[in-house]
C-alpha cells in the first residue's frame, strides 16, 4: 500500500481502527496522521506531541490514543481528528499503549513501569502506577496484560491480584508482543543477539515454555 507523499518525518508506529477503515500513524516529528488504508489517502494530520510518538492504539471505531516521548497520552476522535477527552500527562516517556473498550481499559507502558486505567479513569485522566521496571512492549490478555522489557523478560500480570509471573526471557530487549485470541500463547520479538537481531519466540503462557518456530 502506497500511503501517498512520504511524510517529512519517519513513521514510528501504526495501528488500525477497530473496523479497519482507518490507519493511524505516529511520527518522529510528534505528528499523528489518519489515513484511508484502501486508497492510501492522508485524511488528517495534527502535531499532537512535542516529541516522537512511540505508540498509537484504537479503543473503538471512533476513538484512539497516542503516546510520546513527551510523557503525554493524547486521546483523539478518529472522525474529526480532535483531542478527546483530556490528555494524561505522566512526565515520563511513553513506550507502549494498549486499549480496549471493555474490562481493564487502557495500559500505558513507560520507562519506569506501567499505568493502568479503567474505562472511567480514561475520561477522568486518572492513571494508577505499577512500578514494575522499564517496559518496552505491551499487550492485553485475559485477566491482565503481558509486558516485555529491556532486560529480555516476558511477564504476565494479573490486574486483580497485582502480581506478575515471568513467562520466559530473551537474550536481548523485547520490542514487540502479540497475544493469541485465547491468551494461551504470546509471540515476543526484539533486537540484540547478533547482527541480524534475536529471533522471535513463541511462548506457552501457562507452561512458561518456548515453542520452536521453524526457520527462526
Amino acid at each position: 500500500l502506497d500511503l501517498g507523499p512520504r511524510p517529512a518525518a519517519a513513521i514510528t508506529c501504526a495501528a488500525f481502527s477497530r473496523d479497519g477503515r482507518r490507519l493511524v500513524t505516529g511520527g518522529a516529528d510528534g505528528s499523528v496522521r489518519i489515513w484511508d488504508p484502501h486508497t492510501g489517502a492522508e485524511l488528517r494530520i495534527t502535531l499532537g506531541h512535542q516529541a516522537p510518538v512511540r505508540a498509537v492504539a484504537a479503543a473503538s471505531v471512533e476513538v484512539f490514543c497516542s503516546g510520546s516521548d513527551d510523557g503525554v497520552v493524547n486521546n483523539w476522535d478518529l472522525v474529526r481528528g480532535d483531542p478527546y477527552p483530556p490528555p494524561v500527562e505522566l512526565g515520563v516517556p511513553i513506550t507502549a499503549v494498549t486499549w480496549k473498550p471493555t474490562g481493564i481499559g487502557r495500559v500505558i507502558g513507560t520507562g519506569d513501569g506501567v499505568y493502568v486505567q479503567e474505562q472511567e479513569d480514561v475520561v477522568a485522566s486518572v492513571a494508577r502506577p505499577w512500578r514494575i521496571g522499564a517496559v518496552s512492549a505491551l499487550a492485553l490478555c485475559d485477566g491482565g496484560f503481558i509486558t516485555g522489557g529491556d532486560d529480555g523478560r516476558v511477564c504476565r500480570w494479573d490486574t486483580r491480584e497485582r502480581q506478575g509471573t515471568v513467562i520466559g526471557a530473551h537474550d536481548g530487549p523485547v520490542r514487540s508482543l502479540a497475544v493469541s485470541p485465547d491468551s494461551r500463547f504470546v509471540v515476543a520479538a526484539g533486537g540484540g543477539g547478533g547482527a541480524d537481531g534475536e529471533p522471535a519466540r513463541l511462548w506457552d503462557v501457562e507452561a512458561r515454555t518456548a515453542i520452536a518456530l521453524p526457520g527462526h
